[in-house]
């Protein structure tokens, strides 16, 4: 099982202020300590610690440019295929479930069953946060373009998941040049 960290924040509108560079991202094993050599993404321990000393204090950056504290989630993934984050464009959905979940996944799986060639994977994991069940997605492709023209061509798919939508953000972001 891989654990994903998931920060919302809500970023101000018009922002001038730049968010520092990160010195990466992560997915880590649940339990992973830091006597662990090598994790199983190829992170070393050290790399997912910020560098204060160099960026200032994280969450006080971060703040720069939200309109509120920041929130963290542990997500569980069963599997977290490498090709998502190493994608020139990785989608990432937060989606509230409404109604059966089960069903919600079973749409899910009808709607991404056959692979685009510009997709190049994809996972989900569903959790609870604040009593209701939570789908986090990601989704790697080759741009975001691919994404808009595989969407209209399956928009009779995508309509049946929005039945079981309460709430859905999603972004485009190119996690590869973080990796």
């Amino acid at each position: 099982m891989i654990t994903v960290e998931l920060i919302i924040v809500q970023l101000k509108m018009a922002s001038t202020h730049s968010p520092p560079r990160t010195s990466g991202s992560a997915t880590r094993p649940p339990n992973a300590d830091s006597s662990t050599s090598a994790l199983d993404q190829g992170f070393e321990p050290t790399d997912l610690v910020w560098p204060k000393d160099e960026y200032g204090d994280f969450f006080e950056e971060i703040l720069n440019i939200a309109t509120a504290k920041p929130v963290s989630y542990f997500v569980p993934f069963g599997t977290f295929p490498e090709k998502i984050t190493t994608a020139p464009v990785t989608e990432i959905a937060v989606i509230t479930v409404k109604g059966d979940v089960e069903e919600y996944e079973r749409a899910y799986q009808a709607a991404v069953g056959a692979k685009p060639p510009a997709m190049h994977d994809a996972c989900y994991s569903i959790t609870k946060i604040g009593g209701k069940q939570v789908s986090v997605v990601f989704v790697g492709w080759d741009s975001v373009k691919a994404h808009q023209s595989w969407h209209k061509e399956n928009a009779a798919k995508l309509q049946v998941i929005g039945s079981y939508l309460e709430t859905a953000a999603l972004v485009h972001v190119p996690l590869k040049a973080h990796i």
